[in-house]
């Protein structure tokens, strides 16, 4: 309940706080109040998505983070006294690798370069994962939410749903020929 007045209506936001609650709920089936939650509570919830859902680090720290969040909104809004947050003292570990490894240049040459014509969704991808490393590496959801409007004079211009911020990029002629075959 305490979640649903905190909604953002970013759709990532949502996703994530969803994500979380998934896991949760089948980690403490039923009512789960603020007062349950202490250092051992998220101990053993970090070992149960290791062990029982073979979650990765990352994924397990993401969803720590998140319940952090709404730990700090429970204490600004006063639903909980500072002293009632665990993650006071309690360490989030995002380590690992996250497979996310870099292409190199002739990698990304042969990938620009590889006939995909006739495959749909295949070349729609690659060139989406083209145009997002062509400017500068826009975030997957910022990508997804970018409208015709928003390249004008050989220029992106958006505001990042993460942090709100507005970009304003100059669109090189790679990434032109890519926004023009999507128009």
């Amino acid at each position: 309940e305490y979640l649903k007045r905190h909604e953002t209506g970013h759709f990532w936001d949502s996703r994530n706080i969803r994500a979380m609650l998934k896991e949760l709920r089948k980690f403490h089936p039923g009512e789960l109040y603020f007062e349950q939650v202490n250092h051992r509570f998220l101990r053993s919830f970090e070992a149960w998505c290791k062990k029982k859902l073979g979650n990765a680090q990352s994924t397990i720290g993401k969803n720590l983070q998140v319940m952090g969040r709404i730990f700090k909104l429970a204490v600004i809004d006063d639903v909980i006294p500072p002293a009632m947050d665990p993650f006071r003292y309690f360490k989030i570990s995002i380590e690992g690798k996250s497979g996310n490894d870099r292409l190199s240049p002739e990698e990304m040459r042969k990938l620009h370069e590889l006939d995909l014509s006739g495959m749909g969704s295949f070349a729609r991808t690659r060139d989406a994962f083209l145009f997002s490393f062509l400017v500068g590496g826009i975030r997957f959801g910022d990508l997804c939410m970018l409208r015709v409007r928003d390249v004008q004079r050989g220029r992106l211009k958006y505001e990042m749903m993460k942090t709100g911020k507005e970009m304003d990029i100059l669109i090189t002629e790679p990434a032109q020929k890519i926004a023009d075959l999507y128009r």
